[in-house]
């Protein structure tokens, strides 16, 4: 009888709201945080757009719910005043950010985009401030002459703004749907028409416990039609775009990472079975418990561990392969190598990554292990230096390039006893390695393409020097 009391002469009426839906909201926005954090998602702009939509909708549940409470149990007006627009705004910004996100999706010609964006900014402006005055004008949350808190929730500026936004979201998506994918246009369409449904029949009952929530309908199908990125059930691994994006992350925060990478060498496409995946999966989980196993492509496997957290990581790896891998290996018969090395501050990418690899791998012999230090990276970075100034000669072009020397050296004819002819010899000289010798780049120009503009480079010059 007491909290009636306190309801009916001292407070807002509730309209039958319940926090129940808001608590399972704020445990699924933390949920869905901790899944993208444990998956690592592409950041691109339109997935920070996202994250940032579920921090939103957290702030706006969290607001509704201390609003039910400090309505219950405080009489502190101006709390309950900041709490409904801090619900309010949230929602209403989180709106702006779905048609920021749409924008980029469709793809909008600039003047276009500019448009939409100017009439969400202006929806949001209007709104949220007529939202913040309502307990001045008393359109919408205000105090009737009783000093009651009240809200008609059919007639308020917020419910103004939600029904103009999703006007705009549906003539975005109905609009250009030749530039969505079909599917994901019939499931944002069958959503948005769910979540206009539960308003509507929310308002009709006077309520608004489950209004939030229509908020996290549309961004759980965005999420899982195009930013999902699950692991394999066989192996527990995450794919190549996880590792593109953790190799990434990687760099900018300069982690110490210890990296056990292993290739199947066999001449056709291995798909591996269940039995043998479940195996895979506790043979690095048993030595490894916090690794993050990575499948970039079918005979392709990385294990990426914080050396933090383990510091005797090569240690275990050998003894790994010693005690575990070769008996498994002498049950299966898969040929293999085997390649660890640290964190390469350098690599920053799936494509650098797999250069590391390959070269790597091609000083390990077949069925057996290596570990790689610190003079196997500087080699590494010799070599990645000398092709990408290799490339850069292919790609300008020039007959005189000033980095390919040329050196004429003299031939005795033993008959005449006479030097009647030479020898061309080629040299590169380049700013941070000075003078290199064929035996390092030639087979480098050879292997990735660049042999034939070297011998136009040097045919050219040793002409200029004849003449």
């Amino acid at each position: 009888m007491g909290l009636n009391l306190l309801l009916s002469t001292n407070h807002i009426v509730i309209h039958s709201y319940s926090p129940v839906a808001d608590f399972l909201l704020v445990v699924m926005c933390l949920l869905a945080l901790l899944l993208i954090r444990q998956t690592f998602i592409k950041q691109s702009r339109t997935f920070r757009i996202f994250k940032a939509c579920f921090a939103l909708l957290f702030i706006a549940a969290v607001s509704n719910i201390a609003f039910y409470y400090a309505d219950l149990f405080s009489r502190q007006n101006t709390l309950l005043w900041i709490l409904r627009a801090v619900y309010h705004i949230s929602l209403l910004s989180l709106f702006c950010l779905y048609i920021a996100y749409l924008k980029i999706l469709i793809v909008f010609p600039k003047n276009i985009g500019r448009k939409y964006t100017f009439l969400s900014f202006a929806i949001l402006v209007v709104t949220g401030v007529a939202d913040l005055a309502s307990p001045l004008t008393g359109w919408g949350f205000h105090q009737d002459h009783y000093g009651i808190w009240y809200e008609n929730i059919l007639s308020t500026p917020f419910m103004v703004g939600y029904l103009l936004y999703l006007a705009v979201i549906l003539f975005l998506l109905v609009r250009y749907r030749r530039r969505l994918p079909t599917a994901l246009f019939h499931m944002l369409i069958f959503t948005e028409t769910v979540c206009g449904l539960i308003v509507v029949m929310e308002a009709a009952m006077n309520t608004t416990s489950f209004l939030a929530t229509t908020y996290f309908l549309p961004l759980l199908v965005v999420l899982y039609m195009l930013h999902a990125n699950a692991y394999d059930p066989k192996t527990g691994a995450l794919g190549s775009a996880s590792l593109d994006e953790y190799l990434r992350q990687q760099r900018q925060t300069a982690q110490d990472t210890y990296y056990l990478c292993l290739r199947f060498d066999m001449d056709f496409e291995y798909v591996m079975t269940e039995e043998m995946g479940k195996l895979f999966y506790s043979f690095w989980t048993d030595y490894f418990r916090k690794g993050m196993l990575f499948n970039p492509s079918t005979s392709f496997f990385v294990l990426a561990v914080d050396s933090h957290n383990i510091p005797d990581a090569t240690e275990r790896a050998v003894s790994l392969i010693k005690k575990v891998f070769q008996k498994y290996y002498e049950e299966y018969k898969l040929p293999y190598k085997l390649v660890l090395f640290d964190h390469l501050d350098f690599c920053e990418n799936l494509e650098q990554f797999y250069e590391v690899f390959n070269y790597f791998s091609e000083k390990v012999a077949q069925n057996s292990y290596r570990v790689f230090g610190e003079e196997d990276y500087q080699t590494y970075k010799e070599m990645h230096y000398i092709k990408s100034q290799l490339k850069d000669i292919a790609e300008h072009g020039s007959l005189d390039d000033e980095r390919v020397l040329v050196y004429c050296q003299p031939v005795r004819n033993v008959h005449t006893g006479t030097y009647d002819t030479a020898e061309s010899l080629m040299r590169l000289r380049l700013p941070q390695t000075g003078l290199v010798f064929p035996d390092r780049f030639i087979p480098l120009a050879e292997k990735y393409g660049y042999i034939h503009r070297l011998s136009m480079i040097i045919l050219n010059k040793t002409c200029r020097q004849i003449k």
